[in-house]
C-alpha cells in the first residue's frame, strides 16, 4: 500500500484544516488571498468573503511582502521560509506573527502557502526583558555616578551657604555667591533626576489622594496653556501609598510630555480607577498581585512611531531639539524610575495620528488613611551635643561649620568603629550625645547600619538620622526598621540638616 492511500478522505483533511488552531493563508502568485482558515479570519478581523478578495501586502508592512513572500516563489519544490513579521488587524492594531511560507510543487501554476502563529505576548516579554535589562544596568550606573556627584555638591552647597550667612547683602560677594548656590541648586534637580531613575531617591511615604495629586499636577502643568485637563475619578477610588512629592514628579513629566503633543485646544485625559491584580494576570509580570490604582493619561496628538516606542524610556532620548531646556529626555525615564521604586508599573501605548497613552499602575490603599505624622515645627538653635560620622574628610569639617552656625556642639568620627567609641565615652563622662548623625556607606569602614545596631546595645534611647548621597538599599524608605529616627539626602541644605535635627530632637517652636 503508497503512502497516498492511507490519506483521509478529503471531507476530514477539510475538517482538520478548519480545525487548526493556527492562521493558513493560500496565497497567488500576485499575492492575492485564494483561501483561508477560521484562524486566520480570527486572527486578522476579516470574514472569510472578505479576506478572499484582499491582497496579502495589505496584512505586511510593504517592506516585509517581498521576505514574505518573494524568497518562497523562488526555492524549489517543499522549502520554506520563516521569519517574525508584523501584522495589521481590520482594527488597526498591529500583532507580531511568526510567518512559515512554503511554495508548493510546479503543478499548483505559483500558488503558496502561509502558517501564521500569534507570537505578540512572547514578543512583549521579550521586550520587556530587554528594556528591563537595558534600564537596570544604566540606573546602575546612573545612582553610582550621583552618589559621587551628591558628596561633591554636599561641599559646594554647605559652603555656599555657610558663605551667604557671613556676607551682608551689600557685599559685592554676595549676587556672585547667590548665582553660584542657583546653579549648585540646579546640579542638585538634575542629581535628583538621576536618582530617581536609579530609583534612589529618598521617599516619605504616606497616604495620597489620586484624584487630588492629578488635580494639582494638571493645574501646575497646563494652566495658561492652549490644552486643557480633564480628570475622571472613579466612585470610591483608593488612595495611593507612596511619597507624593516624587509621584507628582511622575505625573508632571507625564502631563508636559502630552502637553507637547497635543495640538492648539487639545484634550488631556486623566482617568483614575481601582484595579485587583490576581496571580494570572499578565501584569504579574511587573507587579505582585494586590490593589492597585490605575491612572490613564492619554492625549490627542500624532501618536508615536513604533521605532521611537521603543526608546521612551532611555534616558536622554528625545525629539526634542537640543539646548538648555529642550532635549534633555529624562522626563520618562524619572517617572520609571519612581514608579519601580514604589513596586509599580508604568507602560505607554500609541498610534500614529491616534494619540498616546500613558498607564500607571500603583500601589493603593484600600483604606485611605494616613501614614505619615505631620513634621513639627521648631523654635530657635536648641542646645545639642551631635556626633555626625562620615569618611570624607570635607564633609566632616562641613558637618563641623553647619553645627558651629546652626548654634550646637559637634564632633565627628571617620567610621563606625569610631563612632561608637566616642559614644561610649560621652556617656561614661556624663555628657552624652544628643543626636548622632551617620553616613550609610563607608569607605573600608562599618557604615551606617552596622553602627547603628552597635550603638543600641550601648543606648536603647540613641536618637540616630541615617544621611547618604546614593544606595539602592532599603533602609531609605525604612530607615524606622532600623532604629533610626530620620533620613537626609545629600547634598543637604542647612535649613534641611536644621529641620532634620529639631524634628529628631522633638521639640516644637510656634
Amino acid at each position: 500500500m503508497t503512502g497516498k492511500g492511507l490519506l483521509p478522505p478529503p471531507s476530514m483533511l477539510s475538517a482538520f484544516y478548519a480545525a487548526v488552531p493556527d492562521a493558513v493563508l493560500f496565497v497567488d502568485p500576485e499575492g492575492g488571498i485564494v483561501h483561508a482558515n477560521p484562524a486566520a479570519c480570527r486572527l486578522v478581523g476579516y470574514g472569510l468573503d472578505e479576506l478572499q478578495r484582499s491582497q496579502v501586502s495589505g496584512l505586511f508592512r510593504p517592506q516585509d511582502v517581498p521576505r514574505v513572500l518573494g524568497k518562497v516563489a523562488k526555492q524549489d519544490k517543499g522549502s520554506n521560509i520563516c521569519g517574525e513579521y508584523r501584522l495589521s488587524r481590520s482594527d488597526g492594531t498591529v500583532l507580531w506573527v511568526d510567518v512559515c511560507a512554503f511554495a508548493f510543487p510546479p503543478e499548483y501554476q505559483g500558488l503558496m502557502g502561509l502558517v501564521l502563529r500569534d507570537i505578540t505576548a512572547r514578543k512583549e516579554v521579550e521586550a520587556d526583558i530587554v528594556t528591563r535589562t537595558k534600564l537596570e544596568a544604566v540606573s546602575t550606573l546612573a545612582g553610582g555616578i550621583a552618589h559621587d556627584w551628591n558628596n561633591i555638591l554636599s561641599i559646594i552647597l554647605g559652603n555656599l551657604d555657610l558663605a551667604k550667612t557671613r556676607c551682608p547683602p551689600e557685599d559685592p560677594m554676595t549676587p556672585m555667591l547667590q548665582s553660584a548656590h542657583r546653579a549648585a541648586m540646579e546640579a542638585r534637580e538634575l542629581v535628583f533626576k538621576f536618582l530617581c531613575f536609579a530609583r534612589s531617591a529618598m521617599q516619605e511615604v504616606t497616604t495620597v489622594h489620586p484624584g487630588s495629586l492629578a488635580e494639582e499636577a494638571c493645574r501646575a502643568t497646563l494652566a495658561g496653556k492652549p490644552v486643557t485637563g480633564q480628570v475622571s475619578v472613579e466612585n470610591g477610588v483608593w488612595s495611593l501609598k507612596g511619597d507624593p512629592q516624587l509621584l507628582r514628579t511622575v505625573l508632571v513629566n507625564i502631563l508636559e510630555n502630552a502637553r507637547t503633543a497635543s495640538p492648539v485646544g487639545g484634550r488631556i485625559q486623566v482617568r483614575i480607577r481601582n484595579v485587583q491584580v490576581d496571580p494570572q494576570d499578565a501584569l504579574c509580570r511587573h507587579v505582585k498581585p494586590g490593589s492597585y490604582i490605575r491612572l490613564d493619561i492619554q492625549d490627542e496628538g500624532p501618536g508615536i512611531p513604533a521605532d521611537i516606542l521603543e526608546r521612551v524610556f532611555d534616558p536622554y532620548f528625545s525629539t526634542k531639539p537640543r539646548g538648555t531646556q529642550k532635549g534633555m529626555g529624562m522626563g520618562l525615564s524619572v517617572a520609571w524610575g519612581i514608579v519601580q521604586s514604589h513596586g509599580g508599573h508604568i507602560a505607554v501605548t500609541s498610534q500614529e495620528q491616534g494619540g498616546t497613552t500613558v498607564t500607571l499602575y500603583l500601589p493603593a490603599v484600600p483604606e485611605a488613611r494616613s501614614l505619615k505624622a505631620a513634621l513639627a515645627e521648631m523654635e530657635g538653635p536648641l542646645r545639642a551635643k551631635i556626633l555626625v560620622m562620615d569618611d570624607e574628610p570635607m564633609l566632616r569639617q562641613l558637618a563641623e561649620a553647619v553645627m558651629e552656625h546652626l548654634g550646637y556642639q559637634c564632633e565627628t568620627a571617620r567610621h563606625g568603629k569610631e563612632a561608637v567609641a566616642k559614644y561610649k565615652e560621652a556617656m561614661d563622662k556624663g555628657e552624652p550625645f544628643d543626636m548622632v548623625i551617620l553616613d550609610l556607606t563607608v569607605k573600608g569602614g562599618m557604615g551606617g547600619i552596622p553602627t547603628m545596631a552597635q550603638l543600641l546595645t550601648v543606648d536603647p534611647h540613641v536618637k540616630a538620622v541615617i544621611y547618604t548621597g546614593y544606595s539602592a538599599d532599603p533602609i531609605l524608605e525604612n530607615y524606622r526598621l532600623y532604629g533610626f529616627q530620620g533620613a537626609l539626602p545629600k547634598p543637604y541644605a542647612i535649613k534641611d540638616m536644621a529641620d532634620m535635627i529639631r524634628r529628631v530632637l522633638g521639640k516644637k517652636e510656634h
